[in-house]
């Protein structure tokens, strides 16, 4: 079985009354590719955007991704600003 996570991603524009909230189910054979992928497809592509929201849906993640993306490496080759 592949490993997965999920995340949580809301949504609100100014003229929104709610935020629009969603689930997306990731999959890939490692945890360092889980945390690639959302780097890349979710926090990275959505770090400009003032109105979205991305996080974990299980909180556990929140240290080993932090460690995760602390390596240079991993934020250089998935694609983070290296000014």
């Amino acid at each position: 079985m592949m490993p997965q996570l999920t995340m949580i991603r809301s949504d609100q524009n100014w003229w929104d009354k709610e935020p629009k909230v969603r689930e997306h189910v990731i999959e890939a054979d490692t945890v360092d590719g889980l945390y690639a992928i959302a780097f890349r497809e979710f926090f990275n592509r959505t770090k400009y955007c003032n109105g979205t929201k991305v996080w974990f849906k299980d909180q556990s993640h929140n240290n080993p991704y932090d460690e995760w993306l602390s390596d240079v490496n991993n934020y250089a080759n998935n694609g983070g600003d290296m000014w």
